[in-house]
């Protein structure tokens, strides 16, 4: 498993090129959490999937571990490139009900850091 970060705005983007599985999970996880506890301008996280093969349920675990970490903070967490083959697992795992999915980083990030107008 390859992990590339980069940070634009307050948006950490976490690329995922490979497997998300019992072998790798634990070094990812690490990665996105040196990032976020080393940068306390970071509120939101995009993860790009475009490039992962396979994924299996510790990589989902550590999904929604990192959106709890996310959503502490008052972020939210969104998901580009996704695969019909992962699609498949966010569809059976319930991912798709706290992750937003966008067509391209561009997208995603505009709407993660939009700030909702007050009524």
């Amino acid at each position: 498993m390859n992990v590339e970060l980069e940070t634009k705005n307050n948006v950490l983007i976490v690329h995922m090129d490979g497997e998300l599985d019992h072998h790798s999970v634990d070094y990812v996880r690490q990665q996105i959490e040196d990032a976020i506890n080393g940068d306390v301008f970071i509120k939101h996280l995009l993860i790009d999937v475009k490039n992962l093969v396979f994924m299996d349920s510790s990589g989902v675990g550590m999904l929604i571990g990192r959106y709890k970490t996310i959503s502490a903070r008052g972020g939210k967490v969104a998901v580009i490139g996704i695969s019909p083959h992962t699609k498949r697992i966010f569809e059976i795992s319930g991912l798709f009900n706290i992750f937003s999915v966008y067509e391209d980083q561009r997208e995603a990030i505009k709407n993660l850091t939009q700030q909702k107008g007050s009524l």
